[in-house]
């Protein structure tokens, strides 16, 4: 029988391990309460479903969770949350930033020209280029 406890509680190890790595960027975040009146102080609403979706955009390129976008914050550089969940100095494999560069021409119609001027943009850049844009 305790082999059977030592089995179960290796998987639930396991489990809690892989959970956490499938959603690494969150550790940036995970202390921070959201703040949806900052974005709606920041932008008109007609403005906020173009940066809802600017937003969203950003959470699912970085793996953040989808109630997490209130949490960022408009000075939030793109690369310190990469940085946060990849911690090695080493290249990032810009798997991220890949993504979330396909949403940005593909959903908000950037150029990709615009896009290679940034070298770390935030996410305040990010919603003014979709805005600049056309929106989505």
């Amino acid at each position: 029988m305790s082999i059977a406890l030592i089995v179960i509680a290796a998987i639930v190890v396991l489990a809690a391990i892989f959970g956490f790595r499938s959603r690494p960027s969150w550790w940036f975040l995970r202390e921070r309460a959201p703040d949806q009146g900052l974005w709606h102080r920041l932008y008109t609403p007609e403005q906020m479903p173009v940066t809802l979706s600017a937003l969203h955009a950003i959470s699912d390129a970085f793996l953040l969770r989808q109630d997490d976008i209130y949490r960022l914050r408009p000075e939030d550089k793109l690369l310190a949350i990469y940085r946060a969940a990849y911690p090695s100095k080493q290249t990032p494999d810009s798997l991220e930033f890949e993504i979330l560069s396909k949403i940005l021409m593909r959903q908000f119609h950037v150029p990709e020209s615009v896009l290679a001027q940034y070298n770390d943009p935030s996410v305040h850049d990010i919603v003014q280029l979709c805005l600049k844009s056309g929106g989505a």
